[in-house]
């Protein structure tokens, strides 16, 4: 049987296969001192053993749900607890992984411009992240969506083309030109070497994240 090994999540597996450049400035991270202690609340590492899930010694089995609106409602403080309460009821239930949205790609977003972070969105991915962690609940983060809904492909498509809309253009030129997949390579990047404020952990090293 293979020896265990951490299970790397899917940001990395996207970053490793990616010649990347280096990112254009982006906002400023805060000093590691002003964080939460690091680990205060850590999840076990899922690693893959011989082609299955391992966690803690034993097989990971899973129960995983969708939940999209994360970011948005962890960046507004007076809907932040919503993050809390939909992480603690699914965690009454048994449920152990969630998926969710880790991209805003809209003047008004986590990545304004290329290369352009929001910090304030930013803070509250960290959030929803730490919140996972303190709730049992391994995230998987989607960092891009086909469809228009929070700019996703179609914004990347007009950046790179420097265009205004996308009505005489396909969506698809975000898998074929150049410009666009290596806005979305730094994109990549830029998630993967995040410091989360609340815990101290960078993202590609945080077991919470699962892919």
């Amino acid at each position: 049987m293979a020896s265990a090994s951490p299970l790397v999540p899917a940001l990395a597996l996207l970053l490793a296969a990616a010649f990347v450049d280096p990112p254009p400035a982006l906002a400023v991270q805060p000093d590691a001192r002003s964080m939460g202690s690091v680990g205060a609340t850590t999840l076990d590492r899922v690693t893959i053993d011989d082609g299955s899930f391992r966690k803690g010694g034993k097989e990971f089995h899973f129960i995983g749900f969708n939940q999209y609106y994360m970011l948005d409602k962890a960046r507004r403080p007076s809907e932040r607890h919503i993050v809390d309460e939909t992480l603690k009821d699914a965690a009454e239930l048994g449920m152990t992984v969630m998926r969710t949205w880790a991209f805003d790609d809209r003047p008004t977003g986590l990545q304004v411009l290329p290369g352009v972070f929001d910090e304030d969105t930013f803070r509250a991915l960290d959030y929803v992240l730490d919140s996972g962690a303190r709730h049992g609940i391994h995230v998987i983060l989607a960092l891009v969506n086909y469809w228009p809904d929070y700019g996703g492909m179609e914004s990347y498509v007009k950046w790179c083309t420097h265009s205004t809309t996308v009505a005489n253009r396909s969506v698809s030129e975000f898998y074929e030109n150049p410009a666009c997949r290596q806005m979305y390579k730094n994109t990549v990047q830029t998630v993967m070497t995040r410091r989360n404020t609340y815990n101290g952990r960078v993202y590609n090293e945080d077991p919470t994240i699962l892919g």
